[in-house]
């Protein structure tokens, strides 16, 4: 598979689980431009060191919660934040969009507009 270019920082504090994004990434012939643990203020370093495109991190770790990819999504708006779900085998994607609101139909559009697929519901078996 032919990749863009991109720029991936992996936030980690357990070496298995980077080793392991690190070398997944690599053969996909993405640049891995450092590491960093989960740490606002040595993430913030790092991103200003790096300039990555991407990062990706555990989102199971102690150490991420939601104010943490807020404020990074607030200093960092274009960033790109993938959380990886060790347990679910799942990922989630954060990223901030801002929206001129100016009528009831313009927050409606952005409901809309973000939120995708509506929900399915569950199938019981």
């Amino acid at each position: 598979m032919i990749v863009p270019h991109f720029r991936v920082l992996v936030v980690e504090e357990y070496s298995l689980f980077r080793n392991g994004i690190e070398s997944s990434l690599r053969h996909a012939n993405m640049q891995i431009i450092g590491t960093a643990p989960a740490d606002i203020h040595v993430i913030v370093a790092e991103i200003k060191r790096t300039n990555p495109t991407a990062i990706i991190l555990n989102d199971q770790s102690d150490n991420i919660d939601a104010q943490l990819i807020l404020n990074l999504l607030n200093i960092y708006p274009t960033l790109k934040i993938i959380g990886l779900s060790l347990e679910h085998n799942r990922l989630n994607v954060y990223g901030k969009q801002e929206v001129q609101v100016t009528t009831t139909d313009d927050l409606i559009s952005a409901i809309i507009d973000s939120a995708g697929s509506p929900p399915t519901k569950p199938t019981t078996s």
